[in-house]
């Protein structure tokens, strides 16, 4: 196989090259391949097979450090990057490798072996109790409590006025409302709410996580959890337990319940992004884009 390598110290010479040719091979397989690229991309766009050329060069990964380069900056380059695969940098580690672990460490606590098993014990109890699916459906939920609350403010009703949020909405809606045109009310709120987007999700956030720690795992459950955790570091080795922790996180909580959480909250934002507008039949992402200032230090 044929391969270059276009470095600015060295450049590997190839079979059959010289030390001259071989930068300029390594130039001619780069251009190649842009070029082959280039005549693919408008083959496609005619509905033509792509040259014969570029299977070949795409079976043989001829580098190309400019692809190269756009598959790092367009993170969405393929569809997998939209749900997530086996390289996409999680971290998960193995079952049996965690329960050997704690295997050896029981071995080592001798007759006090029982001190893993309620530690164990704890820990599923408590993140068993809620699960990411969950979460993100109150998350969803949740978008419906906080398209309610706008509409609380923009028809300026008394019963809302205590929440957190109320003061903060009505001075952004004040300065929307001089220059609102749009008859839809529905509209209306959409606008009101992209701006205060971030600040809304991370009260809401905030209070989840709150919640979480008051239901999900109980005070004593805590304390108890904190002692047998010291208890088995005292006996064994307190680094055998940090690794041991940092596997348990890894393998159960792959999707903590706050992010799960903050991306149901963010589904319903998409919903409203792409909500259509009757009166324009435009989709709000849109209307956000044609209101927003075109000085970027005003946003």
């Amino acid at each position: 196989m044929l391969r270059t390598y276009q470095s600015c110290t060295k450049v590997k010479q190839a079979p059959g090259t010289t030390a001259k040719t071989a930068p300029r091979q390594g130039y001619y397989t780069v251009f190649a391949a842009v070029l082959q690229e280039r005549n693919t991309a408008r083959a496609w766009e005619r509905g033509l097979q792509p040259p014969p050329l570029h299977a070949l060069l795409t079976i043989r990964e001829i580098p190309d450090p400019l692809r190269k380069g756009r598959d790092t900056m367009n993170v969405f380059k393929h569809r997998d990057n939209f749900y997530g695969y086996s390289d996409s940098g999680v971290s998960i580690a193995s079952l049996r490798s965690l329960f050997q672990l704690a295997k050896q460490i029981r071995l080592r606590l001798g007759k006090q072996g029982y001190l893993m098993d309620s530690y164990l014990s704890c820990f599923f109890d408590a993140i068993s109790t809620n699960v990411p699916s969950d979460a993100a459906l109150q998350g969803i939920e949740m978008g419906g409590e906080i398209q309610r609350l706008l509409y609380q403010v923009m028809d300026n009703a008394e019963s809302e006025k205590q929440h957190p949020l109320y003061e903060r909405i009505q001075e952004v809606y004040k300065q929307q409302k001089v220059s609102q045109i749009f008859q839809e009310k529905h509209t209306n709120c959409c606008l009101l709410l992209f701006p205060l987007a971030d600040e809304i999700m991370d009260y809401y956030i905030t209070l989840f996580i709150k919640e979480l720690e008051s239901d999900c795992i109980g005070m004593s459950d805590m304390v108890r959890f904190r002692n047998l955790y010291e208890q088995i570091s005292q006996l064994t080795d307190e680094s055998c337990m940090v690794e041991l922790n940092r596997q348990l996180q890894q393998r159960f909580l792959i999707a903590p319940l706050a992010l799960s959480y903050a991306q149901g909250i963010t589904y319903d934002l998409l919903f409203k992004l792409t909500a259509r507008n009757p009166e324009t039949s435009k989709q709000m992402f849109q209307l956000l884009l044609d209101t927003m200032p075109e000085n970027r230090e005003e946003v």
